[in-house]
């Protein structure tokens, strides 16, 4: 997850776990990135975004009127900047891309 560091989730992390449902926000007027799509606990607190070598589908799809939930599948002790989450995001009525 990109900028996990910089938001809430350090403040959060213990609270997380496999299989926990999280939101996804498309921000496209976002000045670092017009595809990025902010990740949200059901909570609320922003973890971060779906990193930008893995967005373009994602927001496409999102732009284009698809509803996107998303899911993690795996949480790691290792707090680094993209490996510390493993997040499942599906359309709602398809299949899923992991990232």
């Amino acid at each position: 997850m990109a900028g996990f560091q910089y938001y809430q989730g350090p403040m959060v992390f213990s609270d997380l776990q496999s299989g926990q449902k999280l939101k996804l926000l498309r921000e496209p007027n976002n000045p670092h990135d017009s595809k990025a799509i902010a990740v949200f606990t059901s909570n609320g607190h922003k973890l971060g975004y779906v990193p930008r070598t893995h967005n373009p589908l994602p927001a496409d799809l999102m732009d284009n009127g698809h509803k996107l939930t998303a899911s993690l599948l795996s949480v790691s002790s290792d707090m680094g900047e993209f490996s510390c989450l493993k997040m499942g995001v599906f359309v709602n009525g398809g299949g899923w891309q992991g990232l």
